[in-house]
Parts: C-alpha cells; sequence; structure tokens
C-alpha cells in the first residue's frame, strides 16, 4: 500500500497540469499557453492564459483569435480578418533547432508569439514579446507543448487562409 501511494505521489508530482481555453466549443484549438512569472523559487503559472482559436482545425481560417487573460476574463482579444492579419515567419537557430513567430500589431504595439522548438531551446521556448515600436517592453514566459503551434499549418500552400499572411520561411 506504501508503495501505491508513493507511486500516485511521484506521478502527481510529474504530471503537467492540463492548460484551461479560451477557445469555445466550436472553435479548435491552434495554440494555448500558461502565462508565467519568474520568481526566486522559478517559473510559476499567473493564472493568466494565452490561446489561439481557430473556426476550424486545419485551415484555412476564416476566423482566427488571440484571447489573453484569466479564464472567463479576457483583457486582450484579436481577430483575424476583422482586425487585420496574423504574421507568421519562421527561422533556424542551428541545424537542430528553429524558431516560429506569430504576429499581430494593435497601433504602434506589437505582440509576437515566439516558439523556439530543437536542442538549442532549453531556456526560453516559448516566449510572449510586446513591442512598443522596434523597442521590446514586455517579455514573457509562457508554458506550452511547443510541438502544438499550428501542427496543422501547411506553409507550402499560398496563401494559407485570410487569416495569417507568411512573411519569411527560411530554410537551412
Amino acid at each position: 500500500m506504501k508503495k501505491l501511494l508513493w507511486l500516485l505521489f511521484f506521478l502527481a508530482l510529474n504530471a503537467k497540469a492540463e492548460i484551461s481555453s479560451h477557445c469555445t466549443q466550436s472553435e479548435s484549438i491552434q495554440f494555448n499557453a500558461n502565462v508565467l512569472k519568474t520568481t526566486k523559487d522559478g517559473n510559476l503559472p499567473t493564472g493568466k492564459v494565452v490561446s489561439i482559436c481557430a473556426n476550424a482545425k486545419k485551415e484555412p481560417f476564416d476566423n482566427l483569435v488571440y484571447r489573453f487573460g484569466k479564464i472567463g476574463k479576457v483583457e486582450l482579444e484579436y481577430t483575424a480578418p476583422k482586425d487585420g492579419v496574423f504574421h507568421y515567419s519562421s527561422a533556424p537557430i542551428d541545424p537542430h533547432s528553429f524558431s516560429m513567430f506569430l504576429d499581430f500589431s494593435r497601433g504602434k504595439t506589437k505582440y509576437e508569439i515566439s516558439v523556439c522548438n530543437g536542442s538549442s531551446c532549453e531556456l526560453n521556448p516559448v516566449l510572449l514579446l510586446v513591442y512598443n515600436g522596434s523597442k521590446v517592453i514586455s517579455e514573457i514566459k509562457l508554458d506550452a507543448d511547443v510541438t502544438k503551434f499550428f501542427d496543422d499549418l501547411d506553409i507550402d500552400k499560398t496563401p494559407i487562409s485570410p487569416t495569417i499572411k507568411v512573411d519569411s520561411i527560411i530554410k537551412f
């Protein structure tokens, strides 16, 4: 019995908590992440979530929505194509790692989700960067599954959808 309790305790410690989402039942989750706060004890969830939701499971998407805030209390929402488009780009870091970027702008403020995938990405794999012009004014760490960042997106199709504009795809 003691072994079973220790096993359950160990599994509970190592289990990754399910991330709640701002997406509705009629939307598909294209990206979802907990917002983290760095403390002396490490990175801790703030209770806020970043979600990107689409009106379909696969592109082309007629509607793509970015939502930020606590579940049930969205602080920032951006809907494409109503508010504009999302910009997508990617670039290699080294032969074993690459970064993908999805951004949108509201006035002079740009919001960018940066997802690094590969062996060189251990320190900051997922970030939300906020710019005023070209100056970074906020760098927020996110806890997300990097393999689930638009995993069905076909970047070789042109155009991808009326909601996403591909700016650059750089390959080795």
